[in-house]
């Protein structure tokens, strides 16, 4: 198949559901202790657990890199000061730079380019900060309250989905594309609009945005804002209020994942290539290479037992159960080998080694 964003050639599997509690491809199936695949699956325990030093700073959500090597995070200090903490993984050792911030209270981290370029975001304000210089690059105001917000690989601009509340008080969401110049948030363009936009990311080459929103979830080609292709979607589990977007390192995949669901689409059809059916997850990960999914998950081997779980993306089988988190994390993601998984659940790091 051919479009805009290039060519591959490729075998979509069917719209199977693989859930502990609901179906492997179309037949029912109940998952328990000492049989089925959540008995086949290894347990692993974490490889790294860290508690992270927050230096009298509140903590308000991090950054996790690919290598597992360093994790950034943000907090405030105080009302106009926030901190900025470099975390090296390995030993545990944090360095930070205090930056002067009008609303340190409210920054919440976004992405992170290149070990420099930093994007954080409060209600109405966009800000790039230069984390190697520990200075705010740019800083603006949005038109809107900011809704999702996403940062290029290499850190040159941010897609952001403002709320809008209209003159005629019909109530939209707009996609802008903006980017730092001088001291300033420049406007490079208004991308698209639809209601309550929940999720962004922007693909590794810089070239492609996901959205998800009430009507669905699309791709926008960043080179003509005008090319959008909606990806295939299913009364059934129509992605609903998405807690986050992730490409593959090609970009030929898309994961979502919401309340107990994650779906993976081909971006060159736009067609479903697996749907898995989690009982907790609300947040998750995609390998780089499209071949294995995390989510949360309850445990049926024992009551109120969790863990994360990671699945084969192309089958649906359950490959291992990590413990040592009670509740559902943050943030998870995979290293670029896919060796390793990472999450964070408030000032917990946990590190597990999927090879072992």
């Amino acid at each position: 198949a051919t479009t805009s964003y290039g060519e591959i050639e490729s075998c979509l599997l069917p719209h199977e559901c693989v859930s502990a509690r609901a179906a492997i491809e179309g037949t029912p199936r109940d998952i328990q202790t000492g049989g089925g695949i959540v008995a086949e699956a290894r347990s692993i325990q974490p490889a790294k657990k860290l508690e992270l030093s927050l230096q009298n700073a509140t903590f308000r959500g991090a950054i996790l890199d690919s290598q597992a090597a360093t994790l950034h995070w943000i907090g405030p200090k105080s009302s106009d000061v926030v901190a900025l903490a470099r975390c090296n993984l390995q030993t545990g050792q944090t360095g930070q730079r205090l930056l002067p911030y009008a609303s340190a209270q409210a920054s919440l981290p976004v992405g992170m380019a290149n070990d420099h370029a930093w994007l954080a975001t409060d209600k109405r304000m966009l800000s790039f900060w230069n984390a190697a210089e520990g200075t705010v690059a740019a800083i603006g105001q949005t038109p809107g309250y900011i809704r999702a917000a996403a940062l290029s690989a290499d850190g040159g601009f941010a897609v952001v989905a403002v709320h809008d509340d209209q003159q005629d008080g019909a109530a939209t969401d707009r996609l802008l594309q903006v980017a730092p110049s001088g001291q300033q948030l420049q406007l490079i363009g208004q991308l698209d609009q639809a209601q309550e936009m929940d999720a962004l990311a922007i693909s590794q080459n810089d070239k492609v945005v996901a959205v998800a929103a009430r009507e669905g979830v699309w791709l926008i080609n960043l080179d003509d804002p005008s090319h959008r292709i909606m990806l295939q979607s299913d009364p059934k589990r129509m992605p609903r209020d998405v807690n986050k977007l992730e490409f593959t390192a090609d970009g030929q995949q898309l994961a979502a994942f919401w309340d107990n669901h994650a779906l993976v689409w081909s971006t060159t059809t736009g067609e479903i290539q697996r749907h898995i059916a989690c009982n907790s997850s609300v947040i998750g990960s995609i390998s780089a290479d499209g071949s294995k999914l995390a989510t949360f998950l309850e445990d049926p081997s024992g009551p109120h037992r969790y863990c994360v779980a990671v699945w084969d993306a192309k089958t649906g089988h359950l490959l291992a159960r990590l413990f040592g988190t009670e509740s559902a994390p943050d943030k998870m993601r995979f290293t670029t080998d896919g060796t390793r998984l990472q999450a964070l659940r408030h000032k917990e790091y946990f590190l597990w080694d999927l090879a072992e």
